[in-house]
């Protein structure tokens, strides 16, 4: 098959889920012997950048910015995948629903699949925050004229049909994950003193509640060690960091590594007692699965999606982010419980092979062919 897919955040560019998401699906196609183009738009190019990597096209265009960019990015990366697909270059696109990046698209000659990720509607929906009706009506565009949707967990279709008042047929295909090698997961369970957090700095990660939750901890266990890796943002007009450290306090043993590379991220997750992700607000959330893969005993949030990728007290702990106390208590059974450790590492890493790269890319080749099959 030729695959195309929509991605404005394609490594080695500073990226997000969706960016790391789409490279490791599309590396796999490649080696399973499928061709794939990505597309995107990219602020900062002056000239349209096309390369090949590791068996991925990957084709860049500037992007325009501002309110005419809205819809000349979106017709531009139209107007080139309608070129592709009338030259046989393309059987079917993935456009992502984040921010509608299939809006003021017309109609192919191939089939249109949307991944849910979750769009910016969705998660203000989560959050009790207002929509943007803008960017609302860009990508229930994107969502409405699309042929499937193939949803990153049960949890994000249903919000995202009950966010824009639209039933549409989808199919759950987890994400997958790059599956590491035994020899680079954890197996020393003894006791290391320290948590680690991968993601941005921010109020939907459950940071807050984290550094709320650490002041207290901190206090019981003085010697332990917090490590924050993602970049940092603003909250309420204040650098997230700032307001972090004021609330776990000043000497809290906290450590912000910002954006750090693959490799270095794991080292930090193999090394720790734990990784915790309290969040708000998931529709998947490549990060604890990622730690669980790790054989890192791994603690998870109960809202959202959670309970759908693991399960309580058998691959690792759930606990409600709005309630400090739950982190507290997690987090302290693992940090005092080395046979605690052992047990949700292995397990966690168990349950995780599910949704390892190569266990998911056959429900995406499957997927793609039938809507190929449908739409001819």
């Amino acid at each position: 098959m030729k695959i195309g897919f929509i991605c404005n955040e394609y490594p080695p560019v500073t990226c997000g889920g969706i960016g790391t998401f789409t490279r490791e699906l599309a590396e796999h196609l490649v080696q399973a012997g499928h061709h794939v183009h990505v597309i995107g738009v990219y602020a900062g190019l002056l000239s349209t950048e096309v390369a090949e990597q590791n068996g991925v096209l990957v084709e860049r265009l500037p992007a325009r910015g501002g309110l005419i960019g809205l819809w000349s990015d979106r017709r531009r990366l139209y107007e080139r995948v309608k070129a592709l697909a009338k030259a046989g270059e393309l059987d079917i696109i993935e456009v992502p629903d984040f921010e509608g990046g299939a809006a003021f698209w017309g109609r192919l000659p191939i089939p249109r699949v949307t991944r849910l990720h979750g769009t910016v509607t969705y998660f203000n929906q989560e959050l009790g925050q207002p929509a943007n009706k803008l960017i609302k009506r860009l990508e229930l565009s994107t969502l409405a004229n699309s042929d499937c949707w193939l949803s990153v967990s049960d949890y994000a279709a249903q919000e995202t049909c009950k966010a824009f008042a639209l039933e549409k047929p989808y199919q759950v295909i987890y994400n997958g994950i790059a599956w590491p090698a035994a020899e680079r997961c954890k197996h020393d369970y003894g006791a290391a003193r320290k948590v680690v957090f991968t993601g941005s700095l921010m109020a939907k990660k459950g940071v807050f509640s984290l550094a709320k939750a650490w002041r207290q901890l901190h206090r019981q266990l003085p010697d332990i060690h917090l490590v924050l890796i993602g970049k940092d943002t603003i909250a309420d007009g204040r650098s997230a960091k700032d307001l972090i450290v004021e609330l776990a306090g000043p000497d809290a043993h906290i450590t912000f590594t910002g954006h750090i590379d693959k490799s270095e991220l794991q080292q930090h997750l193999v090394s720790a007692d734990a990784a915790i992700f309290p969040s708000f607000s998931e529709s998947f959330g490549l990060g604890p699965v990622e730690a669980m893969a790790l054989a890192v005993p791994t603690v998870y949030t109960q809202l959202s999606c959670g309970p759908e990728i693991m399960t309580d007290k058998r691959d690792g702990l759930l606990i409600d982010p709005s309630e400090p106390d739950t982190i507290v208590t997690a987090l302290t059974s693992l940090l005092t419980d080395e046979s605690l450790r052992r047990q949700y590492g292995r397990a966690g890493r168990a349950h995780a092979e599910k949704f390892s790269v190569d266990a998911q890319l056959a429900h995406n080749v499957q997927a793609y062919q039938q809507l190929i099959e449908a739409h001819s």
